[in-house]
């Protein structure tokens, strides 16, 4: 069974915030909880008015002590606000009548509603419905995604598709599409279309492109290892302490073991980003052999076959290095590549001679 993991619940509280943000004791929690729901189940079905139309891709509802702010975010905001503010008053007083609160509505505009999943998902459901082919339905979705600027777009479609007997899923990706980064901006979203042979439900999701960090991350100091043969590194480094390549460098602050893997990863790491900007080099080479039997295992009972290669780090050893960029972006790119460090790390520049 496939273990799947929500990229808005997965990144929530770390990259994104809370859709509601409010706070109550426990008695009061379940009440305003169920108010929460009948908002946005309000807004998006409403009895009398088609605001599906408008494009709302998210219902935001922060609370206080008099009042409950409703923020809606959507791609035409004239629908819903209506000639003279007069439809915005009308919903904020169905609103107020619905839950017996008084309520601040606001109504704020999407810039590109292309790379929002949800209105992409809402779009895809009404063509569907209207019996257009799946297939070229989710080509062109995914086409105009990326050419608003988005980084990488998946869809995927379950059910009856094109009217067969047998149920069935279909996707059709482009780009690149990190759900497991939680740096990346993934927007997700979920329609269902109304077909006459059954429901087709519509998964979108859009990679909206990686948040860069401001600063230099470094890894926290311990780091947690299970115990192999690994002996106590002594001292500094006394050579490849120094940027000779290029013109800044990625030097080690503690000592370690650094996996061939883990060179690799920082390798793809640094190629993502400055593909076509600068150069990147390697300082260092994984030479010892690192087996699955540990150390005090007697020699009679063999050591078995390497299990990974690491290269021995002391502190000062220069990891890697970049030439041919600007400074700043000497920091983003070495910024994605402490993430992967197994030790603390920092950027030093080379001397003049």
């Amino acid at each position: 069974m496939g273990q799947k993991v929500n990229p808005i619940a997965f990144r929530t509280g770390v990259m994104e915030g809370w859709k509601s943000r409010w706070y109550a004791p426990k008695a009061e929690f379940a009440t305003l909880l169920v108010e929460d729901k009948k908002i946005r189940d309000f807004v998006q079905k409403h009895p009398t008015q088609n605001y599906k139309a408008a494009g709302i891709d998210r219902v935001e509802i922060e609370r206080t002590r008099d009042e409950v702010k409703v923020t809606l975010f959507v791609a035409r905001p004239g629908l819903i606000i209506g000639k003279k503010g007069q439809e915005v008053e009308r919903l904020q007083n169905e609103m107020q009548n619905l839950i017996g609160r008084r309520i601040n509505l606001k109504v704020e505009e999407i810039g590109r509603p292309d790379l929002q999943a949800q209105l992409v998902a809402e779009k895809i459901s009404e063509q569907l419905q209207r019996r257009a082919s799946f297939r070229r339905t989710m080509k062109r979705a995914a086409e105009e995604s990326m050419d608003a600027g988005a980084k990488g777009i998946k869809v995927q479609l379950a059910g009856r598709l094109g009217g067969a007997e047998m149920a069935r899923r279909e996707k059709h990706i482009s780009g690149s599409i990190p759900l497991s980064t939680i740096r990346a901006k993934i927007s997700y979203g979920f329609s269902e279309a109304l077909t006459a042979q059954g429901h087709i439900g519509v998964q979108v999701w859009i990679n909206q492109g990686i948040t860069e960090t401001k600063s230099m991350a470094q890894m926290p100091k311990r780091v947690k290892h299970r115990k192999v043969q690994r002996g106590h590194i002594k001292g500094n480094a006394t050579r490849g302490n120094t940027v000779i390549f290029g013109d800044y460098g990625l030097q080690s602050l503690d000592p370690g073991w650094l996996k061939a893997q883990t060179i690799e990863a920082g390798r793809i790491a640094a190629q993502q980003y400055i593909r076509g900007i600068g150069k990147l080099y390697i300082r260092v080479f994984p030479h010892r052999s690192i087996t699955s039997t540990p150390l005090e295992t007697r020699m009679g009972k063999g050591k078995g076959e390497p299990e990974y290669w690491v290269a021995t780090i002391k502190p000062g050893t220069v990891l890697y290095e970049l030439s041919g960029v600007t400074e700043q972006q000497a920091k983003i790119c070495f910024a994605r590549l402490a993430h992967k460090m197994p030790f603390r790390v920092r950027m030093v520049k080379r001397r003049p001679i």
